[in-house]
């Protein structure tokens, strides 16, 4: 019997399980597939010469889809945060180490050039994340540093996924590449084949020029992970034409209910798109774009059921018109017509929009804008909806150190009218050559039938001179026809000695105009941070918050954390513990971290570590237990085990242990 019958038999043997033989054949036949394309591929691309690469790549990203950087290093002495992002032959987004950090205060250095905010690359600071102007080369190295020193800022922790990708080939005409992908359930209980976080996928993307000016990417996802294995996969088609004075494109996007990719194939979990898009170029001064899109939401027929039906149609028609004006003018017009349908009727929506900007003068510009919104259903019954704002922004500088914002709007909506008038002043006095003081203002009223609103501030920033510290403070007024309010705030930081840090923070929210007690919840916050090290191998830190704000939200607590971290000679130990006591009723909680470190050779290290919730008595509680082995190869390059057990306990239950571990290669600097 010839060896190819034999195994065809075997793999078709009737008493292997049907989801195996299932998975058996879809396997051999996208390997089948992906080699047959490989070759024809080759062949097809190889007059185009490109360096030779590795065709084994890992990504390691989170849950967005923004790529993790592959260094992270934090200075505490100065708030200075240096990440090391490996360019994957894309603009992003790449993900930075910390979200609402200091805007402005970035260093983005590539291949030891320089690089500029806003013609070389943006960050999202809210988010925390970097996007090039132009794709970050693969193998090339981005240093980024940026300081974090704000009480908003925040590091990001995001569950990651580990593509391995295998590319075929991959030159200037195009690429075929094949993705596997494993990521362990997020749920604390054991993973099971109707849970959607927990999946194994094959991915097979492709790009080729069918002509000079045209482009079609085509993209295959595939989660093995179930029986439900249709509604867990993926399919898209993008095509894109270019020639004098147009470009067209076209796009098929679908994804089923149970569809868990999204942050790896930029897909939306039960979705089916089909889109038109256009870009008329007739002058150089002029741009009109055209937008047809048709979205349906999908919905499982039943649980048992691989197909989806349609629930919700959404189709959006758009024009928009782009002009440069002269002398550095711009209007921009534009109007969409969007309908919802659904088995209960639906809505249609008018949107209308226009825009101009000219400058007044130098340094000084002033922007004109309408926009208008019509709602109405798409049945006889129910009411129409309008709403229409109007207004003018003007912005400038009235020398290097004076910046205003002033506006004017116009709202109509069906809850009445508003008129929002608002102006802002940023300056800047220089004390001496390397010190100024800052100053911030807000003027602001919102009128309209249900009354008048004024929101005021005015913030100082001022160093101390001789005392080695800085003084921020200033007063916020926010009024209403019911209620008035001014909070004070002051932040003090300080360095009297060499290697100490001493932080305030006072926000004063009882300071009322009116008459009567203080609202129950208009509580003052007070916070005290210190930093001290006596020694460069010992450093003690402790914070203590009263009332402490987070996010914009008041916290009735009461919070203290106390931090320890020293090496001596071969060992380093870090230790942290948080309590937190509850204000409003006697409860209590804690937080604890610990981890001891040693070096036994100048390459190889050891750490043990428990973190813990509760450890000093509480209803619920956990235990992680940590052990982790590094070796460093050179200066760039480590190798990391590391393995875990934690415990979740609660009253009446019994614990029950959970185990990790991974293997991680690392770039440190």
């Amino acid at each position: 019997m010839p060896p190819l019958r034999a195994m065809c038999r075997f793999v078709l043997k009737p008493h292997l399980p049907f989801t195996i033989q299932s998975l058996r054949r879809t396997v051999v036949a996208a390997l089948a597939s992906g080699v047959c394309l490989a070759v024809v591929g080759s062949k097809a691309f190889a007059q185009t010469s490109i360096p030779p690469t590795s065709p084994l790549s890992v990504r390691i990203m989170d849950a967005s889809g923004a790529i993790l950087p592959a260094g992270s290093q934090f200075d505490a002495k100065n708030d200075l945060q240096t990440d090391l992002i490996v360019g994957q032959n894309t603009v992003g987004p790449y993900r930075l180490s910390w979200r609402n950090a200091v805007q402005g205060s970035e260093m983005v250095v590539v291949d030891g050039r320089l690089l500029q905010a806003g013609r070389d690359y943006t960050i999202d600071w809210s988010s925390g994340v970097i996007r090039f102007s132009v794709p970050l080369p693969s193998g090339e190295l981005a240093r980024v540093s940026y300081s974090v020193n704000t009480p908003t800022a925040e590091r990001v922790l995001s569950a990651s996924y580990v593509p391995l990708q295998w590319n075929f080939w991959q030159n200037d005409n195009g690429f075929l590449r094949i993705s596997s992908l494993l990521r362990a359930s997020d749920s604390p209980t054991s993973p099971n084949a109707s849970d959607p976080r927990t999946y194994s996928a094959l991915q097979f993307q492709d790009r080729f020029h069918l002509l000079p000016a045209s482009d079609l990417t085509t993209g295959l996802f595939l989660d093995m992970h179930g029986q439900d294995w249709l509604r867990r996969s993926g399919f898209l088609l993008d095509s894109m034409a270019t020639m004098r004075g147009a470009s067209f494109g076209l796009s098929y996007h679908r994804a089923g209910t149970l569809f868990a990719q999204q942050g790896i194939a930029g897909l939306s979990p039960g979705q089916e798109i089909i889109g038109l898009t256009g870009t008329l170029t007739p002058l150089q001064s002029l741009a009109i774009q055209l937008v047809a899109r048709q979205t349906d939401q999908l919905t499982a027929q039943n649980a048992n059921s691989l197909t989806d039906r349609v629930g919700t149609t959404d189709r959006t028609l758009s024009a928009t018109l782009s002009a440069k004006l002269p002398q550095n003018g711009q209007l921009t017009a534009g109007s969409a017509l969007e309908t919802v349908a659904n088995p209960q009727g639906g809505t249609a929506t008018q949107h209308d929009m226009v825009s101009l900007s000219h400058p007044l003068a130098p340094h000084i510009d002033a922007t004109l804008n309408f926009d208008a919104l019509a709602t109405a259903p798409l049945k006889e019954s129910g009411d129409t909806t309008y709403t229409q704002s109007a207004g003018i922004d003007v912005t400038g500088s009235l020398n290097p150190g004076i910046h205003f914002d002033t506006a004017f709007t116009n709202r109509l909506t069906p809850a009445g009218f508003a008129n929002d008038q608002k102006m802002s002043l940023t300056a800047s006095i220089p004390i001496d050559k390397s010190q100024a003081v800052k100053v911030d203002t807000l003027y602001e009223d919102i009128l309209g039938n249900t009354g008048a609103q004024r929101n005021r501030s005015l913030l100082f920033q001022t160093p101390l001179q001789g005392l080695r510290a800085q003084l921020s403070s200033g007063v916020q007024y926010a009024g209403t026809p019911t209620n008035r309010a001014l909070v004070g705030l002051f932040d003090l930081s300080t360095q009297p000695t060499k290697g100490l840090q001493l932080t305030g923070t006072v926000r004063l929210r009882d300071m009322r105009l009116n008459t009567g007690a203080p609202a129950p919840d208009d509580v003052n916050t007070y916070g005290v941070q210190l930093s001290y090290a006596p020694l460069p191998q010992l450093q003690f830190t402790s914070d203590l918050y009263y009332n402490p704000e987070q996010n914009g939200q008041l916290q009735k607590v009461q919070r203290e954390d106390f931090g320890l971290q020293t090496r001596v000679g071969l060992l380093m130990l870090q230790a942290q513990l948080g309590l937190l006591h509850n204000l409003l009723s006697p409860s209590r909680s804690d937080t604890a971290n610990f981890r001891l470190g040693f070096n036994f050779t100048p390459w190889d290290s050891l750490t043990t570590g428990l973190q813990a919730q509760n450890l000093f008595g509480g209803p619920n509680w956990t235990r992680t237990y940590l052990l982790s082995f590094t070796h460093h190869f050179n200066s760039v390059f480590d190798l990391s085990l590391s393995g875990s057990i934690s415990y979740n306990g609660a009253l009446g239950t019994q614990p029950q242990p959970q185990y990790t571990a991974q293997a991680q290669l690392g770039i440190h600097f």
